[in-house]
């Protein structure tokens, strides 16, 4: 939770750079399991960011698309009060 930490929009782009290169500074170990990191952190009451870190042999172009739109059908669902189906 760094809700406590963001006053500005500085704050806010010093978290969000922060927060990627911890995500992206942890190297994957390919002989385990998972080969995927997801993490959601707090900014504030109504701000997150997701982080999502894939490792390239399981993920490529084609699959970060699906994966984006989907995620977009979802929370915009979500937002709406409405059931999605995919």
């Amino acid at each position: 939770d760094y809700s406590g930490e963001v006053s500005s929009a500085e704050d806010e782009a010093r978290l969000t750079s922060e927060i990627s290169a911890q995500a992206g500074a942890t190297v994957f170990e390919l002989s385990e399991y998972p080969l995927f990191r997801v993490g959601l952190y707090k900014l504030g009451e109504w701000k997150h960011i997701l982080c999502i870190v894939v490792h390239h042999i399981i993920f490529d172009e084609w699959s970060n698309n699906i994966l984006f739109k989907e995620l977009s059908v979802l929370y915009n669902a979500y937002c709406e009060d409405r059931v999605c189906v995919l």
